[in-house]
């Protein structure tokens, strides 16, 4: 399952919001934002070559 999913099942709260499922919920986040954020960088770079 993709994150979106994962999030629109509600895992975290179907898990009884353990600390093993919010850890991975909070490390998708992270790293799902920083893929985003990097691909605007990066994007913006771009405009300059």
């Amino acid at each position: 399952m993709d994150f979106e999913e994962f999030k629109r099942r509600g895992i975290v709260k179907e898990s009884g919001y353990s600390f093993n499922v919010e850890e991975d919920y909070c490390d998708w986040e992270l790293s799902s934002d920083g893929i985003k954020t990097i691909t605007v960088e990066l994007g913006k770079l771009g405009k300059y070559s």
